[in-house]
């Protein structure tokens, strides 16, 4: 475990915010603009003393500070804080000295950027001799960076090749990387039927020398850049697992350093774009494709949904000792983050009606609408009897013929001694 507790005032909408995390698998629901994906921000900011935005995180109302509890590289827990100096506009560290190494970080965002922290390569300087020259901060990954890799602007060094010339190579080279990358690809495929397996590389156009990853499919092997948005999704991140993660080990025996043992997985809305078979597997498969790149590691992951199937597919994998369900509400204008239990449901449709998702029913909005006038009509001891034909026709007109709630309406209606129409 690496990150234990965290805690924030001052910060719209969370404020107040208090969450024990859970050892290994933490998922988090809940309506839009709620602050879900705040809380992955902040948890990013406290194990790697960086804030993963573009712009840093503004406070609402002081005093404001955040607060965490998280264990170092030495196995101690350390209790860190920051509060917000509003004359000089920045988050100020109570801690005296650096920031404590915690884990390797890998968020994958909803937008499909991607930002990396190691702590062998984005904690210390370049060189000692040189207070200025420091080490990138983290990586941070833009949509066309993750293909064709980010170059420091000072030193005009590559600090990452990108996903299109480091696959061609491993795949030329026959490198170890790529035979770790075809096992995490196939460990975050669809199903064991429709699985992501590495082509033969090609080139596209007549005037581009470029040799591009292809994936094989049934009609032939297709680079990578032409594959589906979800298909270029997760196989950047098997890219961004394995390239964080091999490049994390040899800077490590550089600084000789054992490698780290924990690793933290963040990601918002991971079911974005992929198909409900994908969806049920997605959350098992990264769990999977991590002990692919390293059996020793110990994984906690954190992320946000908004996909009933995804909490479904958790079912026979929720440990009550290691994971914990979230869901983030307002009540009362104040937003509420509750740890819930997870019960099994046992299906799909009832999580859209549970306390994680909350939806009145699993209908259309149209026919949710017309069973609700209906069921208001014959709970109202004093209905207009008159009124029962028009509700039947919108009922009709939106209630498929083998629904069940209309045994209920028609039973109803012979009760009154009225005739159902339909």
């Amino acid at each position: 475990m690496t990150i234990y507790h965290l805690s924030c005032r001052g910060i719209s909408p969370l404020s107040p915010l208090s969450i024990d995390f859970g050892t290994r698998l933490n998922l988090f629901t809940g309506d839009n603009g709620l602050g879900k994906s705040l809380i992955l921000d902040l948890v990013f900011w406290q194990l790697s003393n960086n804030w993963p935005n573009e712009y840093p995180l503004l406070y609402n109302e002081l005093p404001a500070d955040v607060n965490s509890t998280v264990m170092s590289e030495t196995g101690r827990r350390i209790k860190q804080g920051h509060s917000f100096d509003s004359d000089f506009q920045f988050w100020k560290r109570a801690n005296l000295g650096r920031p404590p190494r915690t884990a390797l970080i890998i968020f994958a965002r909803s937008n499909g950027n991607f930002t990396v922290w190691d702590p062998a390569r984005n904690y210390y300087r370049r060189s000692p001799e040189d207070p200025e020259s420091e080490s990138p901060r983290m990586y941070n990954f833009g949509h066309n960076q993750v293909w064709t890799g980010i170059e420091d602007p000072l030193s005009k060094r590559w600090l990452c090749n990108g996903l299109i010339r480091d696959w061609v190579l491993w795949q030329k080279e026959q490198n170890p990387n790529f035979e770790t990358l075809c096992k995490v690809l196939r460990s975050l495929s669809p199903s064991d039927q429709e699985t992501l397996e590495p082509g033969t590389p090609k080139k596209i156009l007549v005037d581009d020398d470029q040799l591009y990853p292809t994936l094989k499919t049934p009609q032939g092997d297709v680079p990578i850049v032409l594959a589906s948005e979800a298909i270029r999704r997760i196989s950047a991140l098997a890219y961004l697992l394995v390239w964080t993660w091999t490049n994390h080990a040899v800077a490590a025996e550089r600084r000789k350093w054992n490698p780290t043992q924990r690793i933290v997985i963040l990601f918002d809305e991971l079911e974005a774009h992929l198909h409900p078979r994908w969806q049920r597997r997605i959350i098992p498969a990264l769990m999977e494709a991590v002990s692919d790149i390293s059996l020793r590691a110990k994984v906690q992951l954190i992320g946000v949904t908004h996909a009933p199937l995804l909490v479904s597919s958790l079912e026979n994998l929720f440990n009550q000792d290691k994971d914990k369900l979230f869901v983030i509400e307002s009540v009362d204008k104040c937003v509420q983050t509750k740890n819930i239990n997870f019960i099994k449901k046992g299906d799909a449709n009832a999580w859209f009606t549970s306390n994680s998702f909350s939806l009145p029913s699993t209908l259309p909005f149209e026919a949710e609408q017309a069973v609700f006038e209906a069921k208001k009509w014959l709970d109202d001891p004093n209905r207009d009897v008159n009124k029962y034909k028009e509700i039947g026709v919108g009922l009709a007109n939106t209630l498929a013929e083998a629904h069940p709630f209309w045994s209920i309406w028609k039973f109803q209606l012979e009760s009154l001694g009225l005739e159902i129409e339909r």
